[in-house]
Order: C-alpha cells, then structure tokens, then sequence
C-alpha cells in the first residue's frame, strides 16, 4: 500500500484487505467498558455477610482475607481500565484481528478476580498462601502479556492514529516491553520465591498508576468530542439544513427535519423555495429510502 500522509488522510472502511470493515474504536471501547465495569464489580458479589447474633462485628472484621482479595481485584481491574480509557486517544480504527487481541486482554482481566480469591481468603494457610501466590502471580502476568499482545497487534495492523509522533509511539512501545519482560521475568521467579515473584509483578503493575504520557501528534491534537452544531436545541449536532457527518473517511450527509418541509402550496411558492435552496446550496435532492425528492415534498 503506498505512503499515505498523517496529517490529511482518513481512514477507509477497506484500508485493510483481509482484515474485514475497518471502523472506528467507539463500539470497541463501550463494550470493552462494560466487560470491565461488570469485572470490576463482581468481587464484591463474593463477599458473604456472616450470621447475625452476639459478637457480629468481630465476625465482620474476621472477613478480612475476603476484603483483602476485594480491593486487590479492584485496584487491578481498576489500573487496566484508566490505562485502557488513556488507549483510546491512541488506537484510531478497529479491524478483526485487533478486536480478537481487545477479546483476548478482556478474557484475561474479567478472569483476574478469581485467583485473586484464591490468594487473599488462604492468607492465613501456609502452604495454600504458598500456591495461592503463585497462582496469582501467573495471572498477573497473564493479562499483562495479552495488554501487550492488544497493543503489538494494533501497532502492527496500523490502528493506532497515525497522527501521533512516532518518538512518542517508539517510547511507548518500549514500556510496555520492558514492563512486559519484567511480567514474564516474575514467573520463574515466583516458582523459587513465590514473595519474590508476587512482589516484582506487583510493582510493575502499581507503577501504572502514575499519568500516562501526553500524546504528541505531528500536527494539532484532535478535539477530545465533536462540538454540536449551531442548530436545533433539542437534536445537538445537527444544523437547520444538513450536518456532513465524517463515518471512516466518507461523507455521508444527514437530511435533517428542516429539510422535510410541507408541499408548497402554490406554483409561485415553489419557485421560491427552489430559487431559496439553489442560493443556499441546499443538497435537497432525491435519495433512496430518506422520502425526500427534489421539490422539498415528503
């Protein structure tokens, strides 16, 4: 495919053959959004309130393994999600193959809650805490390898915005190489030393707390949203006489209401109308399927 410019090209919905219609990340970050928020809100589902009665309260607080695993599925699932909300200034377009690698990374952290509970509520047994650590250590590294498959993959089919400076790219594909090494480098090490291997998955996964790096494009930063159109109150977005809508690189134009008007009553009235829409420039012609035709009738 030959060179294309970053500054003025748009993606196609046939930019990648092969890799079926290529489209836009927005349904690919709601759904990814609710898997998330369902992952981050089913570890409190396991917690089971213990019988009423005389000494309730110390029965509450002897729940604290299970409030431990709680607020570790949290915190993790929790750092994914602000670093995934951050990928959506990065990533542009979807195709099949970078859906299918975003399946894999949501598998990965919606499963992170259970071993998760499998560590903190046998805090206290030696021998489970052993095999629970390990086992929690793998899963850690797990869903760091599949957020790092999702990212090579979307570098390597051109999904990310080809707006954004490479130097910036470059350096982002260094973290999360390094990190991912590191995250690989914790398994063996879990299996000597499950505390040791536990602890260095742990770190690199809390140093994802601190800010991502502010995305540098080759020319100005895109608008954070599409600013509504000067127009009706109630439909925002669309103007009077017609919105051009920008969908994957193709112009499709939105006939709004204000176009549908009633059907002149007289011949003198329709030469005004038409004489109004050609000094407008008033694209009101017929379409198939929008019940418009050129006169202005529905």
């Amino acid at each position: 495919m030959a060179e294309r410019d970053p500054e003025t090209d748009k993606p196609r919905l046939d930019e990648h053959p092969g890799d079926g219609a290529l489209r836009s990340t927005t349904r690919l970050e709601a759904f990814a959004d609710a898997v998330l928020a369902i992952a981050f809100t089913l570890s409190v589902v396991e917690l089971k309130l213990p019988a009423a009665g005389p000494g309730y309260l110390a029965r509450l607080m002897d729940l604290w393994p299970s409030y431990l695993g709680f607020g570790l599925s949290a915190l993790v699932i929790g750092i994914y999600w602000v670093n995934h909300h951050f990928s959506g200034a990065i990533y542009r377009t979807a195709g099949h193959w970078f859906l299918l690698a975003t399946l894999l990374f949501l598998a990965a952290i919606s499963f992170i809650a259970f071993p998760t509970r499998g560590f903190a509520e046998n805090i206290r047994d030696a021998d489970a805490r052993a095999d629970g650590g390990l086992f929690y250590t793998l899963a850690l590294s797990g869903t760091a390898l599949t957020w790092w498959i999702k990212w090579r993959v979307g570098v390597a089919r051109g999904e990310i915005d080809r707006r954004l400076r490479r130097e910036f790219v470059q350096r982002l594909d260094r973290k999360y190489d390094v990190s991912t090494l590191l995250m690989i480098a914790a398994i063996p090490l879990a299996f000597a030393r499950w505390e040791a291997g536990l602890a260095l998955a742990g770190a690199v996964t809390l140093s994802y707390l601190r800010p991502p790096e502010t995305p540098e494009y080759w020319t100005e930063s895109p608008p954070m949203d599409d600013p509504p159109a000067a127009g009706r109150p109630d439909r925002p977005g669309l103007t009077n006489l017609s919105t051009q809508r920008n969908i994957m690189g193709t112009n499709e134009s939105i006939v709004t209401d204000a176009h549908r008007v009633r059907p002149p009553r007289s011949a003198s009235h329709r030469a005004a109308c038409r004489a109004t829409r050609a000094a407008r420039g008033c694209p009101c012609r017929t379409r198939a399927g929008n019940g418009v035709r050129a006169g202005g009738a529905r």
